[in-house]
C-alpha cells in the first residue's frame, strides 16, 4: 500500500490524478490543500485516456496504486496513454505487486524507457525515500517524462554515484546562486542540483573544453561590461565531476577571473586522481569521500584534515568544496546583491556595496547561510581585515566580531585581552564619528554585546554590565530593528545580573524597559521586514523569531524574578530559540550516531575486506595444498605402479628361482643318480678286477 507521506515528501504541492489509490490517501492529499482527481477501476488498461486528456486540466503528479498486469504488453499499453497525459513537469510514481509471474520491475523499467520515461533520479539516492527499492511484497517506480535520456548510456553504478554526489553536495549551492556544471550527467544535474535546490541558474556543459570557451567569452551572464577590467562575475559555484589534473590547471585562471569572490568551486575526483588547488585563491571547506562499492557520500572533517594536510586513502573518490579567498581582485568585480536579490528596501539592511570596502566578505564571513564553515579559515580571513583594512570601517568590525565570538567558550582564551582591547577601541572610534554608517552602527552593537559576554564569562559582571548599557543606548533604528536580538538581550542579562546583585529594583527596571522596547521593536515599518513585496524577504523573519524570543524571556523575567525566581530557567527552556536548540542537539546526537553507524559500516566493510582478503589467501594457499597433494597423490600412483611392476618382477624372479631350484634339484638328483651309477659302475668294475685278479691266479696255479 502506498506510503501517502512519503509520496507527500517526494511531490508535495500540485495536482493529482489518483488511480486506485485508498480513500485514506484521498482524503490526506485534499487535507493537505491539494487538488486530486481521482480513478478507480478493477482493469487499470480499460480506462478512458481520451476523457481525461480531453478534461484539459493539467497533472503535476500521477500515483498509481495496485497496479495489476499478466503482460509486458499491457505495460506498454499503459505508458503509451500515459504519456499523452503526461508534461515535462509531470511526476508518476507506480506502485504494483512483485510477485505477477515472469514479469518484475526489470522488464516494467524496460517498457518505461521505451515509452520514453525514465526513473525519477531525484529520489534515488535518498536514503528516507525507499519508493525504488525491491523491498517487501510492493515495489514502487517514480517516474518523469525524459524523451532524451543520457542517463541510459551511464553504468548502474556510475548513475548512483552520480546521483549521491548530486545529493550530497546539494547544501553547498545557495539560494539564488549562479551554478556551472561540468561533467556530470545532464539529466541528474537537472533533476537534482537545478530542480530541488534554490539555485537561480544552472549552466551544464558536458566537457571542460566548452566550459573554457565559455568563460573566454566577453559577455557576463549579468549583462556586457561596462569596463574590460571591471566586470560582474559569471558564476557563484563551478562544480567539476571527475576532471583531470590537466584540465583543471588549464582553466584555473580562467575559473579565479570569473567566479565571485567567496564564491565556490566543488570538484569530484578518484583519490589516486592528484590535483593542485593554489591556497592562495582557494581554501579548503568541505570533503565527502566515497567507496567504489557503495553509492553513499560521507563527511570528512576538514580541520583534522588541513592539520593532518592529507587527504583520507580509505576512499576511492574524494569531493573538495573550495571558498574562493573573498580578498583576491575583488576590486575587479562588480558586486550585485545575488543571495536575496536586491539590496535595497530595507534601507540599510542589506547595503553591503554601499557600507563596505570589501563587499564579499559579508557573505563569506558573517552571513550564516552563506559563509564559510571552517573556523580557521574565518580566523584567517577576519586576521588579514585587521592587518589590512581601515580600522573603522565596517569590515573591521565584522572581523572583530568573527575573532571575538570564537573566544566565546574557548577555555584557552587566546589573546582575550587584546582583542577586547582593540575591539572597545573601534567602538570608542564609531561612536566619535559625526556620521557613522548603518553597518558601522551595526557593529557597534554587536561588538559592545559581544565584549560584555566576554566579560561576563571571566566574571568581571561591573564590565560586561557597562557595556550592555551602552549597547541599548545606540540609536539602533540607525541600522535595522534586526540588531533588536542584541538590544533585547542586553535588557534581559541586565534585569538577571541586577537581580543577582540583588538591586531588585534596577532588575525590574531592566525587564520592563526591554518589554518596551521589544513591542517598540515589533511596531517596525512592514517594508523594513519583507523588503520589496514581489521578492519578499525571509531571512528577517527568522531573525524576528529571536526577537519574540527574547521578548519571551524577557516577560518571564518581568512576572518571576520578584516572585519565583528559580522558575525562570526552566520556564525559558521552552522558548522555541531553546526547543530549537534542543532540537538541534537531538539531530546533531543522531548525525552523530549516523556517522558513527557510517564508521561501523565502514569499519565492517573493512573488516570483510580483511576477511575476504584473507579468504583469498587461503584459497590461494588451499590451491597450492591442493596441487601439492595432487602432485603428491601422482608421486605416489608412480610408486604404487613401480611397487606394483617390482611385485611382478620379484614374482617372476621369484618363479625364476624356484624354476631353476627344480633344476637344480633335478640336476642334484642327476648328479645323485650319476654318483649311484658311478658307484655301482666302480662296484662292477672293481668285482671285475676281482674275478680277473682271481682268475689270473687260478691260471698261475
Amino acid at each position: 500500500m502506498i506510503d501517502i507521506d512519503t509520496i507527500d515528501n517526494l511531490y508535495g504541492v500540485g495536482h493529482y490524478l489518483l488511480i486506485n489509490c485508498s480513500d485514506s490517501t484521498i482524503q490526506y492529499l485534499n487535507s493537505q490543500g491539494y487538488l486530486t482527481t481521482s480513478l478507480q477501476s478493477d482493469v487499470i488498461f480499460e480506462i478512458d485516456w481520451e476523457i481525461i486528456k480531453k478534461s484539459n486540466l493539467p497533472f503535476d503528479f500521477i500515483v498509481i496504486d495496485n497496479l495489476v498486469f499478466n503482460d509486458l504488453d499491457q505495460i506498454a499499453t499503459l505508458f503509451d496513454n500515459i504519456k499523452n497525459i503526461f508534461s515535462e513537469q509531470t511526476r508518476m510514481a507506480i506502485f504494483f505487486n512483485h510477485n505477477q509471474g515472469a514479469v518484475c520491475k526489470t522488464d516494467v523499467l524496460d517498457q518505461m524507457v521505451t515509452a520514453g520515461f525514465r526513473e525519477d533520479i531525484s529520489f534515488i539516492a535518498e536514503p528516507k525515500y525507499s519508493l525504488n527499492n525491491d523491498t517487501g511484497y510492493y515495489v514502487a517506480i517514480t517516474l518523469e517524462y525524459y524523451p532524451l535520456d543520457t542517463t541510459l548510456y551511464l553504468t548502474a553504478n556510475e548513475l548512483y554515484k552520480q546521483t549521491a554526489f548530486c545529493e550530497s553536495i546539494k547544501y553547498l549551492l545557495r539560494q539564488n546562486e549562479r551554478v556551472a556544471v561540468v561533467g556530470l550527467d545532464e539529466g541528474i544535474a537537472d533533476s537534482i542540483l537545478n530542480r530541488r535546490t534554490a539555485i537561480r541558474e544552472c549552466h551544464l556543459f558536458p566537457h571542460l573544453l566548452q566550459f573554457s570557451d565559455f568563460l573566454t567569452d566577453d559577455i557576463s551572464l549579468n549583462g556586457p561590461l561596462d569596463d574590460q577590467q571591471v566586470h560582474y562575475p559569471k558564476f557563484d559555484c563551478i562544480v567539476i565531476y571527475y576532471s583531470h589534473d590537466n584540465d583543471i590547471s588549464e582553466i584555473m585562471l580562467k575559473i579565479i577571473d570569473n567566479m565571485t569572490p567567496g564564491g565556490r568551486l566543488i570538484i569530484s575526483r578518484p583519490t589516486a586522481m592528484s590535483i593542485s588547488i593554489d591556497p592562495a585563491y582557494f581554501d579548503l571547506e568541505a570533503v565527502f569521500g566515497c567507496c567504489n562499492r557503495f553509492s553513499e557520500w560521507t563527511s570528512l572533517n576538514v580541520e583534522e584534515m588541513l592539520l593532518a594536510n592529507l587527504v583520507s586513502s580509505d576512499y576511492d573518490f574524494i569531493t573538495s568544496c573550495y571558498m574562493k579567498n573573498p580578498f583576491i581582485d575583488y576590486e575587479n568585480f562588480k558586486y550585485k546583491e545575488i543571495n536575496y536579490q536586491y539590496s535595497y528596501p530595507p534601507e540599510n539592511l542589506l547595503a553591503f556595496e554601499r557600507d563596505y570596502i570589501n563587499p564579499w566578505i559579508v557573505k563569506a564571513m558573517v552571513e550564516f547561510p552563506f559563509r564559510n564553515k571552517i573556523s580557521s579559515t574565518l580566523e584567517k580571513y577576519a586576521k588579514y581585515i585587521l592587518s589590512n583594512y581601515d580600522a573603522l570601517s565596517p569590515d573591521y568590525g565584522a572581523a572583530l566580531a568573527i575573532i571575538g565570538y570564537q573566544r566565546i567558550g574557548n577555555s584557552i582564551q587566546e589573546n582575550e585581552s587584546d582583542i577586547l582591547n582593540i575591539i572597545m577601541r573601534y567602538c570608542s572610534g564609531i561612536v566619535s564619528l559625526p556620521n557613522a554608517s548603518p553597518h558601522q552602527i551595526r557593529w557597534l552593537i554587536s561588538l559592545y554585546v559581544l565584549s560584555a559576554e566576554l566579560y561576563k564569562s571571566r566574571g568581571q559582571f561591573d564590565l560586561a554590565m557597562a557595556l550592555y548599557l551602552k549597547a541599548i543606548d545606540v540609536k539602533y533604528e540607525t541600522f535595522s530593528s534586526t540588531i533588536g536580538t542584541k538590544i533585547l538581550q542586553s535588557y534581559y542579562n541586565l534585569a538577571v545580573m541586577f537581580y543577582s546583585r540583588k538591586e531588585y529594583l534596577k532588575s525590574e527596571e531592566s525587564a520592563v524597559k526591554g518589554i518596551l522596547e521589544g513591542y517598540k521593536i515589533l511596531s517596525v515599518p512592514a517594508l523594513e521586514l519583507y523588503g520589496d513585496i514581489n521578492k519578499p524577504l525571509q531571512f528577517t523573519l527568522y531573525i524576528y523569531h529571536d526577537i519574540v524570543d527574547w521578548l519571551i524571556k524577557l516577560t518571564n523575567a518581568k512576572n518571576l524574578l520578584s516572585w519565583k525566581s528559580g522558575l525562570l530557567k526552566s520556564i525559558n527552556s521552552n522558548s522555541w530559540s531553546s526547543v530549537i536548540s534542543e532540537r538541534l542537539k537531538i539531530i546533531n546526537k543522531m548525525d552523530s550516531l549516523v556517522r558513527e553507524k557510517d564508521s561501523a559500516i565502514k569499519s565492517q566493510a573493512e573488516i570483510l575486506d580483511d576477511r575476504f582478503e584473507a579468504i583469498k589467501t587461503m584459497d590461494a594457499m588451499i590451491s597450492e595444498k591442493d596441487q601439492v597433494i595432487e602432485a603428491q597423490a601422482d608421486m605416489l600412483q608412480k610408486r604404487f605402479d613401480i611397487i606394483k611392476n617390482m611385485d611382478l618382477m620379484i614374482k617372476e624372479r621369484d618363479e625364476a628361482i624356484k624354476a631353476q631350484a627344480n633344476i637344480i634339484d633335478e640336476r642334484w638328483q642327476a648328479m645323485k643318480a650319476m654318483e649311484k651309477m658311478i658307484a655301482e659302475r666302480d662296484n662292477n668294475i672293481r668285482n671285475l678286477e676281482n674275478i680277473i685278479s682271481n682268475s689270473d691266479i687260478n691260471n698261475n696255479h
